[in-house]
């Protein structure tokens, strides 16, 4: 599709990002300059963002509308035939890539609705209105689809990170104290058929299932286990645990001294307050330094606790459920694709019909060549029919992409992405 289209933004922006990261890595490698690279990648993304993005769409629409004008040479020149012969060809290759059949169907309905808008007459205003109506369906479906990738984004992230339950926050009870072990009876729930996970305390000791809660029968390390101080529950698994931990020993506090003790026992240079008792503002003093310091007890033990394994079930989950989602963030892809789609291919038809180096007749003559081309793109599609329930290629054609189908997928075009990051980087070298 390359030649027709170009890169597609989608494409090109995931071959920067990876080309970025790449090179910061091999970066920190070599030396530790980690600063000065990523002010480079914050440098490029600001360019892409601006000036040079209309640069590149523009020099983009230039280069296909040169291809685009020796495709149709033929047409324009008069033989329709062998046009149409070399055009079926292609249009049936093209039809056999991933989204191949979204792609072709695109690119003709594009082509002939172009074509019409510039001949004019009644199929010119039907046109007109035509390419309005479906460019605010495109740009409404990418809203949504956008607004749904993110929704799943959140919850992947959340999943990924993950937020564990506290004690308090279910419904527990403290059944046997033995020393500083403590055995609780705690009832937890894989809510939504999700991965879920408790905090406790302490180290956990011991698990027991006292009373299965769901139609889902608990398997140990499948659905529910414990790690460190988590006790976790997945794929719709809720249960009655009995759970022991090795709770943390409670710090002794240092009894405060009285009044009396003070005058008698404690020097009055140690005092912190002076002769006289302590004034209204040194109280105050006192308890703001006392607040400060458990801050930074509490920040300690937050540090802490981060630095903990994560149970490995979470990221187990985590990637489930970035596979059950790909589905979702493809079709968030496909539909800002289709924008992108729409807005090149109008740029390249118009430059073609509005090329004031040629004369008005040719000018129509590409117009006619290009609402044939499209006729053809859209015939070829047609003849493959509904992909629906055909097998991985066919669904893969027309883009309707199954769980591990997606993922496999999205896999391939990250690692032909990456390999296109790498050869650009290389060529860089060499020049």
């Amino acid at each position: 599709f390359e030649p027709f289209i170009g890169e597609f933004k989608l494409s090109s922006m995931i071959s920067t990002l990876l080309g970025d990261v790449e090179a910061q890595m091999e970066n920190d490698n070599a030396d530790n300059e980690n600063d000065s690279t990523q002010e480079k990648v914050k440098t490029a993304a600001s360019l892409a963002g601006s000036g040079e993005a209309e640069e590149v769409q523009e020099e983009r629409e230039v280069l296909c509308a040169v291809f685009t004008m020796k495709a149709i040479e033929p047409y324009v020149c008069g033989n329709q035939r062998d046009f149409t012969v070399q055009m079926r060809t292609i249009a049936s290759k093209l039809c056999q890539a991933p989204f191949g059949l979204k792609l072709v169907k695109t690119m003709g309905s594009m082509y002939v609705n172009a074509a019409n808008v510039y001949l004019g007459g009644a199929q010119g205003a039907a046109a007109r209105a035509g390419r309005w109506f479906k460019q605010l369906g495109s740009k409404s479906k990418l809203a949504w689809s956008g607004f749904q990738a993110a929704k799943a984004a959140y919850q992947l992230a959340g999943t990924a990170q993950g937020s564990p339950k506290l004690i308090q926050e279910v419904e527990s009870k403290v059944v046997g104290v033995n020393g500083s072990r403590v055995t609780r009876l705690v009832t937890l729930e894989s809510e939504g058929y999700k991965y879920t996970d408790l905090k406790f305390e302490g180290p956990i000791i011991s698990v027991i299932v006292v009373k299965k809660l769901s139609k889902t029968a608990p398997v140990e390390n499948k659905n529910y286990g414990s790690h460190k101080r988590y006790l976790w529950v997945d794929q719709g698994c809720r249960a009655l645990f009995r759970v022991t931990v090795e709770a943390k020993p409670q710090k002794a506090e240092s009894p405060t001294p009285n009044s009396e003790n003070q005058s008698s026992s404690t020097p009055a240079e140690s005092s912190p307050f002076p002769p006289g008792g302590p004034t209204f503002q040194d109280q105050n003093d006192a308890k703001a330094k006392g607040k400060a310091e458990e801050g930074k007890e509490t920040e300690i033990e937050e540090a802490e606790e981060t630095q903990e394994d994560i149970p490995p079930a979470r990221s187990v989950a985590a990637m489930r459920e970035l596979k059950s989602s790909m589905p979702v963030f493809l079709k968030a892809m496909w539909n800002f694709t289709a924008v992108d789609m729409q807005q090149t291919l109008n740029g390249i038809c118009t430059r073609l019909f509005t090329d004031v180096g040629v004369g008005r007749d040719t000018r129509k003559a590409r117009a006619r060549a290009i609402r044939a081309l499209g006729e053809i793109l859209l015939k070829e599609a047609k003849k493959i029919g509904p992909t629906d329930k055909g097998d991985a290629k066919s669904r893969a054609m027309g883009g309707k992409f199954e769980g591990e189908e997606a993922w496999s997928h999205v896999e391939g075009a990250l690692a032909a992405a990456l390999m296109k990051a790498q050869k650009d980087s290389s060529a860089e070298g060499e020049t």
